[in-house]
């Protein structure tokens, strides 16, 4: 269910790419899979413009949220129950 759910959260987050960022200014690359020293990673998605360039990771995750861009694991709270979960601003750290 949880591959699922992700797989979902990441269309909705291209659908949005497409509807509000326009073709002309930004180009957008989804599910990129890069090369690095201790094997792959993957990128949600990637937006290319003359402003930068932007790596997106997309968690689809409902409740709270808590984190720190130093620490290695977040954790979600949700209905009374905890749940870890990697970084998502170190995920790509490659």
């Amino acid at each position: 269910m949880s591959i699922l759910k992700g797989w979902l959260g990441e269309k909705k987050t291209a659908f949005y790419m497409w509807l509000f960022l326009s073709k002309r200014t930004y180009k957008r690359f989804h599910n990129i899979i890069i090369p690095g020293p201790n094997g792959t990673t993957q990128i949600d998605h990637l937006v290319v413009s003359p402003f930068g360039v932007f790596i997106v990771e997309t968690k689809n995750k409902k409740g709270w949220i808590f984190g720190s861009a130093h620490r290695a694991k977040w954790t979600q709270s949700i209905y009374g129950n905890s749940y870890s979960f990697q970084n998502p601003l170190t995920f790509n750290n490659f």
